[in-house]
């Protein structure tokens, strides 16, 4: 199994793929001018409006090291993080 961690850095967003099972390959991505919806309890993270992905409530791991209680938790700590 992997979960996504999450954390900012100025303007950018980071996400990195924390495995536990060997399943996945590791993986980081960096957004520059990132913006994020929720849609169908999904998260869609955006690129300057450019769709980049998505990530259902599962597989979240932290948001800027706490771990989110539901999905629009996950939400509202996503666009805080991408505001400060």
């Amino acid at each position: 199994m992997a979960k996504t961690n999450f954390s900012a850095n100025t303007s950018c967003l980071f996400s990195e793929l924390v495995i536990t099972g060997g399943d996945f390959k590791q993986k980081r991505n960096a957004w520059n001018n990132p913006s994020v919806s929720l849609v169908n309890n999904e998260i869609k993270i955006y690129d300057s409006g450019r769709y980049k992905d998505a990530y259902i409530f599962d597989r979240i791991g932290t948001i800027n090291a706490v771990a989110p209680t539901d999905i629009l938790d996950a939400y509202t700590k996503l666009v805080a993080l991408i505001v400060n």
